[in-house]
């Protein structure tokens, strides 16, 4: 944790220029980096803490989740994961301060290593989860053409076919559906309603094939279900 918070404060040093005098607007919303950061002693590098919390959420996937009341701490880092939701943020929160091309390289693919091997349910879910966010972070930087956001789109899609074929949970076909579909720049309805590809995302017509297929195969109920909750995620990002 103090390798983050220690790249975390250097982050926020550099687009400070390392003043130290907090606005008036920002006056009480902003800390006064240390002179001498509590943290520092001892940090690793910001790859080097990736691939340990990377790790952690690999013993996740193979030992089950952490409960509430555990801790797992490494002490080589001094990193405390007290379960798979902190696993996860913690990630994302790296994610989020580094570039599309970083996290399509360092995290992306490892995400979807642990992904292939996991069988707990509530971890691959999580985890399809926070590829979709990470995934949305390089369509807002780089749009949905860039290779790593197509690369990803058709792991994901790969994914749900494999989940429905292997009778992965409902939670987690709709979640790996959600993520999919934050990659795409059409809707939930769009694709589900229309036999016809729209001409200006001709380049993902597979991948709304491989949606469509999935929906129908569903029981009806399920269909209802997952038809309410994709749409609504379909507007919530517009």
């Amino acid at each position: 944790m103090k390798s983050i918070v220690t790249f975390l404060e250097g982050d926020r040093l550099s687009d400070s220029a390392g003043s130290c005098i907090p606005s008036v607007s920002n006056l009480g919303n902003e800390l006064c980096p240390c002179v001498r950061c509590p943290f520092s002693e001892d940090a690793v590098s910001v790859d080097t803490a990736t691939s340990l919390l990377l790790e952690s959420l690999k013993k996740n996937a193979f030992l089950g989740p952490v409960s509430q009341d555990e801790l797992e701490c490494n002490s080589n880092s001094n990193l405390t994961v007290y379960n798979l939701s902190d696993l996860l943020s913690l990630v994302e929160l790296v994610a989020f301060n580094m570039s599309w091309a970083w996290t399509s390289v360092k995290v992306v693919p490892q995400l979807l290593k642990i992904l292939e091997s996991c069988k707990f349910e509530n971890v691959n879910a999580g985890i399809v989860v926070l590829l979709g966010q990470l995934g949305r972070l390089g369509v807002d930087s780089v749009g949905y053409d860039d290779k790593g956001v197509e690369f990803l789109r058709h792991e994901l899609s790969a994914f749900l076919c494999r989940g429905f074929s292997t009778s992965a949970g409902l939670p987690t076909q709709i979640a790996t559906a959600t993520s999919l579909l934050g990659l795409m720049s059409f809707d939930f309805k769009t694709i589900v309603q229309s036999n016809v590809n729209p001409p200006a995302v001709a380049s993902q017509s597979d991948l709304a094939q491989s949606i469509r297929k999935w929906f129908s195969l569903l029981p009806k109920k399920q269909q209802e279900l997952s038809f309410s909750l994709l749409q609504t995620a379909s507007v919530d990002r517009m």
